[in-house]
């Protein structure tokens, strides 16, 4: 049996970027993740930046749009059941998601490798500064 997204789940991908979603749902055929966010409004956000869970104030974040008819150019996922306070769960589970999306050639950045050079956040200070494993986004190429 494979693996499906809940409700809620659903809800919170579909208001993310079309190849966000192409690549939840292939990644959620190998591992089971649940959608925690795609749109963030403003109020969200700023509550966000305000407890040092982002550095963007609303409107700055890929989580945000400032239309009805945009979508999300970020998602947060967390591993099925929930384990938030597993950081080795999330490393593998970003290596899940982003190997998916190297073979789908979409351009992500991860929030354990915010620069992207392949050196994971306990190891880089640069990517240290800020972690935020749960979160992905699509890169403009």
């Amino acid at each position: 049996m494979s693996n499906t997204f809940g409700e809620n789940s659903r809800k919170n991908l579909d208001q993310c970027h079309w190849e966000l979603q192409k690549l939840m749902e292939r990644v959620v055929e190998v591992r089971d993740i649940s959608i925690v966010c795609g749109i963030r409004n403003r109020v969200d956000q700023n509550q966000m930046f305000d407890e040092g869970k982002s550095k963007l104030r609303w409107p700055e974040g890929k989580h945000n749009v400032r239309s009805p008819d945009l979508l999300a150019n970020a998602v947060d996922i967390v591993p099925w059941p929930e384990q938030y306070s597993d950081p080795m769960t999330m490393i593998h589970v970003a290596g899940i998601v982003m190997g998916i999306a190297a073979e789908m050639n979409i351009q992500i950045r991860w929030g354990g490798d915010w620069n992207r050079n392949q050196v994971i956040f306990s190891v880089d200070p640069k990517d240290a500064a800020f972690v935020d494993l749960w979160h992905f986004e699509r890169v403009d190429s």
